[in-house]
This record gives structure tokens, sequence and C-alpha cells, in this order.
């Protein structure tokens, strides 16, 4: 009951009133009113729009001027409750269209899928794609059912063009045994936080830097990302650099 009256309180609020400015991040963050006021719709067959969700203004250096603890409350509510129906990663209709330009025509695999909310919309569009998931969060509120009900560390993935991952758990090695056997035809996309942070481990982003690189036409994906007040993650499209004879 709580998370439900915090999720009313926060949609109640005028979206002016969002005013905790992240200064941690560059990456425009998400106005959690607007969030709020979305997740009361609960829509599983569309996005909100980036338009629709985003933060107006955004200053860096600026460091809210007063604490409003319940509304911090409320706010961290609001995060918890996106997170357990939807999400880690924030995702706006315009995520989705870049997504399904990087996909299309392609066969694609989703390691760590959650709800499934973001292969429901991929798939709505036409996105030949399969889902994988150890299912240990599972709920009868899951939006799409993984296909594959498993640890992704010792699969085989050569026979897929795209590997989307999001958010893979914080110290586990899964992800980085992932890109080991990767080959530079692939496309892999990701969405987490960098080194230093709370996704996978430092082999995974070692890797990333070392071996792959940012693909140059990315169809708006980078530009699309929206965050959390204090949260890292950033969507980024690689594919593996060729080995010079």
């Amino acid at each position: 009951m709580i998370y439900g009256n915090a999720v009313a309180r926060i949609a109640s609020l005028d979206p002016s009133e969002d005013d905790t400015n992240d200064w941690y991040s560059s990456v425009p963050e998400v106005n959690m009113v607007k969030l709020a006021k979305w997740l009361r719709k609960r829509s599983v067959s569309r996005a909100p729009s980036r338009e629709y969700i985003i933060k107006k203004s955004f200053n860096e250096n600026d460091v809210p001027a007063r604490f409003d603890f319940m509304k911090s409350f409320s706010f961290g509510v609001i995060r918890e409750t996106y997170l357990s129906k939807y999400s880690h990663a924030i995702i706006t209709n315009e995520l989705v269209d870049s997504l399904v330009e990087l996909c299309k025509g392609k066969k694609v695999v989703e390691l760590g899928s959650g709800s499934g909310y973001l292969s429901h919309l991929l798939e709505l569009k036409g996105v030949d794609i399969t889902t994988v998931d150890t299912a240990d969060w599972y709920t009868e509120r899951v939006i799409r059912k993984p296909d594959i009900i498993s640890s992704y560390r010792e699969m085989d993935f050569s026979d897929y063009d795209v590997i989307i991952m999001s958010w893979p758990n914080y110290q586990s090695n899964a992800a980085a045994q992932v890109l080991k056997g990767l080959n530079e035809n692939q496309l892999f996309i990701y969405c987490g936080e960098g080194l230093g942070g709370c996704c996978g481990d430092d082999d995974l982003h070692i890797t990333l830097s070392q071996q792959w690189q940012h693909l140059e036409e990315d169809h708006g994906l980078s530009a699309n990302s929206l965050v959390f007040s204090r949260i890292k993650d950033y969507w980024t499209a690689y594919t593996k650099i060729k080995p010079i004879d």
C-alpha cells in the first residue's frame, strides 16, 4: 500500500516540482512526476515518449537547494516501482525505435530479459527476438516470459546477429564470459553503468574498452538515453575490433 500511495502522491504534483537535479551525470534525467503519472496508466503496449518524461531543465553544477525527505523517499519508491514492473533502464518510445532500426531483419537475443517489457515492445514492432533469463524474479505480473530459462553464462550465442544486455548482475563475470564468445560480425547492445558502477565486473568493462568500439551509426540510441537521478547508466551499441593480421 505504501508504494501505491507514493505513486499517487507524486503523480498528483506538478511536473515542475521534480527539482532533484542530478549533478553527477550529463545524460538527461527522467522527470519523476511525469513518470509517476505514466505508471498509474500501466501501459505495456507502448513506452512513454521521451519528450513527455524528460526533465526540461538541467544544470550539472546545480546542487538541490533544499532536501525534502518525503519527496526524496517517494521518488525512490517510484524508481523501485518502475524497476519491479518494467525495467532497470528507462525505456522510451524513441529508444525502442532506435533499437528497432538496429535490430530489424536480424536475429536478436536479449540476455537478462527481466519482466520482458523491452522484448515485448520490440516484438510488437516486428523484431525477431529470443529472451534468456533465470526467472528467479518471476511473478504473475511478468509481461513476457523468457523463451529460455537459464543462466546465460555458458551459452553459445554465435547464431545471433544482435545481443542485447541490460544491467548485468553486479560483480558477476557472466557478461564478460558472453563477450569472449562473440565475433566481429555481431552487434553488442549494452545498457548499464560503466567501470566502477553497479553492473557486471571489471573484466566486462575493460574488455569493452579494449576490444570493442562504439558503433558510429546507432540510430539515436545513445542520444535517446534517460537516467534516474544519481544513476549513471547508458545505452551503447558496440562492434568488436577486428584483430590486426
